[in-house]
């Protein structure tokens, strides 16, 4: 990795209020009645996010699966599934902090195709993998989010 981005725990709080903006005007324009009946975070990067979104959102529910994805600063050749959600039906969000490669995504979606996907930030080749994201990073770039530091 070239570059190292330092995420502060103010700027971070800011992208997520962006994103629930965001995912709320996108379902009033689908004039669809809640936004979604519950939030599953992709941990351990989405439960922060997951976490600010379902306070913003007013979202009760909130599920978990667990995919390990990197080993310290070196992203994996297999993700490791340590923990499936519970059967899960209706509209759904799934959250993360950050769609690099687009691989767990792009798993996840072939187990649940009906839900969608948001991430914080997107690296150009996971880019089209999300739904929804706030910030565009380099791919080279490695991120340094605040509960990492």
């Amino acid at each position: 990795m070239s570059d190292v981005f330092t995420v502060s725990w103010d700027d971070f709080h800011l992208e997520c209020k962006k994103l629930a903006q965001q995912l709320a005007s996108s379902q009033r324009a689908l004039e669809i009645p809640h936004a979604f009946d519950g939030l599953v975070a992709v941990t351990r990067g989405g439960l922060v996010p997951a976490a600010i979104l379902a306070s913003e959102l007013n979202i009760r529910l909130i599920e978990t699966v667990c995919i390990a994805s990197y080993d310290e600063q070196n992203q994996r050749k297999h993700l490791d599934v340590i923990k499936q959600p519970a059967l899960i039906q209706g509209r759904w969000l799934f959250v993360e902090d950050l769609v690099d490669s687009g691989e767990t995504v792009k798993y996840l979606r072939s187990l649940y195709p009906t839900a969608q996907f948001a991430s914080i930030y997107a690296k150009p080749n996971g880019r089209e993998q999300v739904d929804y994201f706030t910030k565009t990073i380099a791919q080279d770039c490695w991120i340094e989010l605040p509960w990492e530091v």
